[in-house]
């Protein structure tokens, strides 16, 4: 796992995030950057951390339209939980955001085969993810099945705003052709 740690909260940046594509906007990040590796499921200690808000990370918040934002997340999120509704293998986790939610992921439940559905899936170009990806080897399963039964059954699309269209109905026709 890699963690991104900032060595110069102080440094100014000129970005202007109208002008600038993302490729410009990483390279940027990437050079003020220093990139540590850390172990797996290393304990985070918020005290350790500087925890205000990075400079670059700022302008690019202050150049988004959040609105446009949260109307496309909330748009991609219905079209798919539309599309999903009644499909056999597939069930929306939570068929209806609430109202306002930005969400990144659309959860989907999946009735059976998950480790198979999510290979094939990944394997058609469909870019689905497990969350949690990860669980502590000491997390007591025993204690927390909801928790555990979710972990194994749900799969995440992404809903974010970039996605167009095209990229939905591609996600939903990959996804039609399991039963």
């Amino acid at each position: 796992m890699l963690l991104m740690v900032l060595k110069d909260p102080e440094r100014k940046y000129a970005f202007d995030g109208r002008r600038q594509g993302l490729p410009a906007l990483a390279k940027g990040a990437v050079k003020s950057c220093v990139l540590q590796r850390w172990p797996l499921m290393h304990a985070y200690e918020p005290a350790d951390q500087d925890l205000r808000m990075h400079p670059l990370a700022e302008r690019v918040l202050r150049c988004a339209d959040a609105e446009g934002i949260v109307e496309r997340r909330s748009g991609n999120y219905a079209y798919l939980a539309g599309a999903l509704r009644g499909h056999g293998l597939f069930t929306p986790f939570v068929p209806e955001p609430p109202q306002g939610a930005c969400p990144f992921l659309f959860p989907f439940r999946v009735a059976r085969d998950v480790p198979r559905v999510h290979a094939e899936l990944v394997n058609r170009g469909i870019p689905v993810s497990v969350f949690p990806d990860l669980m502590h080897p000491s997390f007591p399963r025993e204690a927390f099945p909801l928790a555990c039964e979710l972990k194994d059954s749900l799969l995440c699309l992404p809903c974010h705003q970039d996605l167009s269209t095209s990229d939905l109905d591609r996600m939903v026709r990959v996804m039609d052709q399991f039963t």
